[in-house]
């Protein structure tokens, strides 16, 4: 007859049973933090264990890839992928590996089923790892709208020196030519200034027209 000591104690036995929910979690987190050594030691642990979800063997296929193990990681994206796993990282990882095996074929097909992600989501995937597939490359820059001045549609050019400052530049041509004609002096001519002291001048003294001192 077995003892009451002896017998297993259930919460005991759930304390001491790992949770791969929690593993799982731990290890995406190390990932995610660019921690890719424990993240890599975490996840083949998980899926020596058989513990690895659908999503965990994207997971597991993307450490490989980051970490050198293409071959590997291609065979955790096609995991992933049979199954019904749709994460775009392991489809790029798969692209990746059948790339480096020559299947140019598959790799056509995987990249083709990417082509709704743009440009800077697709940079984001791969945070510089090098590319392998043929993937589409980022949409060229629009060309800038034709200035009024210029009529110029293309880039803007480095103006010369002196450029619309009148030295002789390009710009010269547009500094010349009459001013304003209502343009204010910063010095006085004589009118305003006998104006603005009547009481220094004698009676009947007019302001002396300007430029006639000159002969003008």
């Amino acid at each position: 007859m077995t003892s009451a000591q002896e017998l297993p104690i259930e919460g005991d036995a759930a304390a001491r049973t790992p949770d791969p929910t929690a593993d799982v979690r731990l290890a995406w987190l190390h990932l995610r933090l660019g921690m890719l050594a424990p993240a890599a030691a975490e996840l083949e642990e998980l899926h020596h264990r058989g513990a690895l979800d659908r999503d965990g063997l994207a997971a597991l296929a993307e450490v490989r890839w980051r970490t050198g193990d293409l071959d590997g990681a291609g065979e955790a994206a096609r995991a992933h992928r049979a199954a019904g796993g749709v994460e775009p990282i392991a489809t790029v990882v798969a692209a990746e590996a059948a790339a480096a095996a020559g299947d140019v074929a598959t790799a056509r097909q995987l990249v083709d089923g990417l082509r709704r992600l743009d440009a800077a989501t697709l940079d984001a995937l791969f945070a510089g790892m090098p590319r392998k597939a043929s993937w589409p490359a980022a949409p060229s820059e629009p060309a800038p709208a034709s200035s009024p001045a210029t009529g110029s549609s293309g880039p803007a050019t480095a103006a010369a020196p002196g450029a619309g400052l009148g030295l002789g530049g390009a710009g010269t041509a547009a500094m010349t030519g009459p001013g304003p004609t209502n343009a204010t002096r910063s010095v006085p001519g004589p009118s305003e200034v006998m104006a603005s002291t009547p009481e220094l001048w004698p009676a009947g003294a007019g302001p002396e027209p300007e430029g006639a001192s000159t002969g003008a």
